[in-house]
């Protein structure tokens, strides 16, 4: 009896050995199914795919595009697999994805390449400035492209040292948007958030789904619970604000001049804003390039609607003067 029970150990340990390699199987299938399918939305790709496959899989991501439904875009996509059916490089369907990527998100989309990617910051990129005459203190915010983490960061701290260091001698704010044609708003929107309230400052609306709300918070600003950027912290400020805006005032600069329409105390001055008033989501592919499609336009804390040009409550060629005045009239000179 006790010869005939001595495999049944083995054969159970056999057993598991078996269940054990096909759950690590099983797993490894998974990891390489999820690298295949997921991985290009992350831009990793397992496998590299062809020059058809690689237009057709931006058209595939084009699908989240603002303006990606109805008998224009169907049209715009089968033109693009069919331009770039016989494409041999990458390089041979940029045209053609370029044209489709305007028809699915709109003028405010854009197609850059991996050699642009790599031509690095533009040299002539400016810092924020602030300056006080009287009791007014105006904050000059210019255009930030996708810099690196170190600028960006001085980039938002400027402003926030800026309303720090005025505060007591300020009755008065001017945030000064003209000429900010965009790039990355939270640095901008971070250095400021001391005039801003905190909750939500304003909304990303997609053609289809939930909004997504922009939120200020003591010293960072964040969206759906992730911080984006962050300054040293600084006391709320309630005190009159005048947002300056003109004709150059684009995505992020609208982006930021949008998180201060509907507050109290608040007015803004100048001509219509750009026009770009919606968000762009990058989404790379395969060799580097990096589409920039607007998935969403902008709305205000009061849940007016923007997208297009945005107009001044005042409107006035020579904003400062104009916003001075509103200012003196709120007993701040």
């Amino acid at each position: 009896m006790a010869d005939s029970a001595a495999p049944r150990p083995r054969r159970r340990r056999r057993l598991w050995l078996w269940i054990l390699l096909g759950i690590v199987a099983l797993l490894l299938i998974a990891l390489i199914a999820a690298a295949l399918f997921i991985g290009p939305y992350l831009g990793f790709y397992l496998i590299k795919p062809s020059a058809p496959d690689y237009a057709e899989q931006a058209a595939d991501r084009m699908e989240a595009g603002l303006f990606a439904d109805g008998p224009q875009w169907t049209a715009a996509r089968e033109r693009l697999i069919a331009e770039t059916r016989d494409a041999t490089s990458y390089e041979q369907t940029y045209p053609a994805i370029e044209r489709a990527l305007k028809v699915a998100g709109g003028k405010h989309s854009f197609f850059v390449t991996p050699a642009k990617r790599a031509a690095g910051p533009d040299p002539s990129r400016e810092q924020p400035s602030v300056s006080r005459e009287g009791g007014v203190t105006t904050i000059r915010i210019p255009e930030l492209g996708a810099e690196d983490q170190e600028f960006s960061q001085r980039f938002a701290q400027t402003e926030a040292d800026g309303i720090r260091a005025n505060a007591a001698q300020t009755c008065g704010w001017i945030i000064d948007l003209r000429g900010n044609r965009g790039g990355t708003m939270w640095p901008m929107l971070a250095g400021v958030g001391q005039l801003l309230p905190d909750g939500d400052a304003m909304y990303f609306k997609p053609r289809v789904g939930q909004q997504t709300a922009v939120t200020v918070k003591g010293n960072e600003v964040g969206i759906g619970g992730n911080a984006m950027a962050k300054v040293e912290p600084g006391a709320k400020i309630t005190q009159p604000v005048a947002v300056l805006q003109d004709a150059d005032t684009a995505s992020s600069g609208e982006a930021v001049l949008v998180s201060f329409r509907g507050l109290p105390n608040t007015r803004t001055f100048g001509t219509p804003s750009a026009g770009y008033s919606s968000a762009n989501q990058g989404m790379p592919l395969a060799d580097g390039a990096v589409m920039q499609l607007t998935t969403s336009v902008y709305a205000d804390r009061a849940g007016r609607t923007y997208g297009d040009r945005i107009a001044p409550d005042t409107p006035a060629q020579d904003a400062v003067t104009a916003a001075k005045a509103w200012l003196a009239s709120k007993g701040c000179r």
